[in-house]
């Protein structure tokens, strides 16, 4: 049998009823579980390595929410749509998702009992971090933290906005101008010609990533949104010539 038939049939087995219970529908064809709270889909996804075999068997999980509300608030705004992923990331990148110390990624599937064992410690895990995770990300302020923590300052601003958090809305646009301003995009003038020039078009495109984030600040504070906000037209002046 095919290593993604076995873990499917392992999965049908001793997971399937259990997120059923929880509201999640199972793909079989995209190995998928999916559930829809209010406005967001959460969906969890099953990855198997290439390499695997019927006795050597490695698979990871991805945790992600969706909306379409997201696209149609772009879509307003008079921007280009998005994939509708509002955010997410891999088992491993989910606090306490691993314990200290445990690096483990290949499963030996040779006993049965052994292929049950990894299946439930999935679970186990799935139920421990996995399902709040994915409760954390369902609401703008949450997935705005979520994605901010990983340096995603443009959509942190989407969803604070979306959630009517205007302060951190611009609060998330300055701490990105920032973080593009620390790039290092200079050179020497022992640098190799070719290597200029990527760093040339590097600092264009850090240059214009900065102006786009200020004209969004600018606009927000002028707007009825913004409206009473402590940040002035001389503070944006400031941020522009810092």
């Amino acid at each position: 049998m095919p290593p993604k038939d076995i873990l499917l049939d392992l999965f049908q087995r001793q997971v399937t009823p259990w997120l059923q219970a929880q509201g999640f529908r199972f793909s079989r064809s995209q190995f998928s579980y999916k559930k829809r709270v209010k406005e967001f889909t959460q969906q969890i996804m099953i990855f198997l390595d290439r390499r695997n075999s019927s006795i050597g068997m490695e698979f990871d999980s991805g945790f992600s929410v969706s909306s379409p509300e997201y696209n149609r608030w772009l879509r307003a705004q008079g921007r280009p749509e998005s994939d509708g992923v509002i955010c997410g990331c891999p088992d491993w990148n989910i606090p306490d998702w691993y314990e200290p110390g445990d690096l483990r990624t290949w499963v030996d599937f040779t006993e049965p009992f052994t292929r049950y064992v990894v299946v439930e410690e999935w679970k186990e895990r799935c139920e421990r971090v996995g399902l709040k995770f994915l409760e954390q990300l369902c609401s703008w302020k949450g997935a705005a933290e979520h994605v901010r923590n990983q340096c995603q300052y443009d959509h942190a601003a989407d969803f604070f906005l979306i959630a009517g958090d205007v302060d951190r809305c611009i609060a998330s646009l300055e701490e990105g101008i920032q973080c593009l301003k620390a790039q290092d995009v200079g050179w020497s003038e022992h640098t190799h010609p070719i290597l200029i020039k990527k760093k040339r078009r590097q600092a264009a495109q850090r240059d214009a990533e900065v102006a786009l984030y200020l004209e969004r600040i600018r606009a927000l504070e002028k707007s009825e949104h913004g409206a009473g906000l402590n940040d002035s037209s001389a503070s944006l002046q400031k941020r522009e010539s810092a």
